[in-house]
């Protein structure tokens, strides 16, 4: 009698482990805007059932810009419909007078693309020579 009542009370206690909703969405997620290109057309209700806000639609590109957080970043990506999802950021070219903008030494672009950890690491390019 013991062996079925510690059978039973194990199987509740494991079928109450696993039927535990789990929260997947975190709380006050900081949102960021991004760019979601899609393949064929632009989607905004596949961005909207996921939980983002629709920031704007460029008109002769299949793209959206939206407000996402990591979760539905996350979601929206797995998507087949969807291209590419880029974070909005402003950019800003060379002025015409001929100077550049820096930031501890290094251009924007540079800098987006990380070249300052790579010479922090003694990766700078020297001695390569592209032939084309």
């Amino acid at each position: 009698m013991k062996k079925i009542i510690s059978f039973i009370a194990v199987f509740i206690l494991i079928f109450s482990f696993f039927s535990q909703p789990r929260v997947s969405k975190a709380k006050n997620q900081s949102e960021k805007n991004y760019l979601v290109e899609f393949n064929k057309k632009l989607d905004t209700k596949l961005i909207e059932k996921e939980g983002g806000k629709i920031k704007g639609k460029y008109k002769h590109f299949k793209t959206a810009k939206a407000s996402l957080t990591a979760d539905e970043l996350y979601k929206i990506k797995k998507n087949p419909n969807v291209k590419l999802i880029e974070e909005d950021v402003t950019v800003q070219s060379t002025p015409l007078n001929g100077e550049t903008y820096l930031e501890n030494g290094y251009s924007w672009g540079t800098k987006r693309i990380n070249a300052d950890k790579a010479h922090e690491n003694g990766i700078t390019g020297k001695g390569i020579n592209l032939q084309f």
